[in-house]
């Protein structure tokens, strides 16, 4: 909520981030649209997994449409204590949760699993449910409902066009990193000196830094930069993730500039007073106009404006 004209607003704005997907076993790329059809049959106590000591994720609500897969991701644990707060008598008291149940947070995730174009929209949320926590999440579901196991399953950020623009304003760079995960095939899919780097190693991820030699600059186009830069141009991304530090034109100060804050992302307004199919309504209909962005379709909407 905030506050406008004087007065408490209801409307909220929310965040739905977007990643790309690399899944596969070995040299197997994974099914994508098989595996999720799969998971939308499923009763959700079947999704139930262990991600951390303290947190368990489940799929509920769970749906296909064509080739996208809607779904709320369960955030919880079955051993955490409830406490209430009696703004009354500002006494703090420890609660109870019914057998069998969690004190439960959702995030909401729209899932495009076409092969060629793969992207997963998920909605920012304090639930604890992340791109990270997703990547173990669906290797640890495959394996336990027999789909597959040795599962790898990235969630590259897919990079926003601003990060152009950004990199551009640097009148110095001093320092860049970037790391690059195996793409869906094959590490020609990214090709680059990090990616030739990790195929001939056999590796899965790769990550460089580069420092700029005193007072001098790394150059914006070409090298690990030029690395970076390229993530803008691939329809499913492999950049796990890239760190510029440097000095914008007439600043004294450096800035860091991470894959985080350029992450593509779509926002969209709801009322507290929402029910849920009402907030689901708003959420899909925003995921679902960012998982069909593409590069092309980013240029365009830039040249438009």
């Amino acid at each position: 909520m905030r506050a406008v004209g004087g007065k408490l607003s209801t409307s909220v704005t929310r965040v739905v981030n977007l990643y790309a997907m690399h899944a596969r076993s070995g040299n197997d790329v994974l099914d994508y649209k098989a595996f999720f059809e799969h998971l939308a049959q499923l009763p959700s106590t079947s999704t139930a997994i262990r991600i951390t000591s303290e947190v368990n994720f489940a799929i509920a609500d769970a749906k296909m449409n064509g080739d996208l897969f809607t779904a709320k991701i369960v955030a919880g644990s079955p051993d955490e204590v409830p406490l209430y707060f009696d703004y009354m008598t500002g006494v703090t008291e420890t609660g109870s949760t019914p057998d069998g149940k969690w004190l439960a947070r959702i995030s909401r995730v729209v899932i495009k699993t076409n092969q060629d174009h793969r992207a997963l929209a998920l909605e920012a949320s304090g639930s604890g449910v992340t791109a990270n926590r997703l990547e173990l999440y669906f290797r640890r579901l495959a394996a336990e409902i027999g789909w597959l196991d040795g599962l790898t399953f990235d969630l590259p950020p897919v990079p926003a066009p601003s990060l152009r623009e950004e990199i551009e304003s640097f009148e110095r760079i001093r320092e860049a990193s970037a790391a690059v995960t195996r793409p869906n095939f094959d590490w020609s899919d990214f090709d680059t000196k990090l990616s030739d780097l990790a195929a001939e190693s056999g590796g899965h991820v790769a990550e460089a830094v580069v420092r700029a030699g005193r007072g001098e600059s790394l150059a914006k186009t070409g090298g690990i930069i030029g690395i970076i830069l390229g993530s803008l141009s691939v329809l499913n991304p492999s950049l796990k993730g890239f760190r510029i530090i440097g000095r914008k034109r007439g600043a004294s100060k450096e800035v860091t500039v991470s894959s985080k804050k350029h992450n593509q992302r779509t926002f969209f307004e709801s009322n507290i007073s929402d029910k849920s199919v009402e907030f689901d309504t708003k959420m899909l209909a925003a995921a679902e106009d960012l998982i069909q962005l593409t590069p092309k379709t980013l240029l365009d909407s830039q040249q438009g404006e």
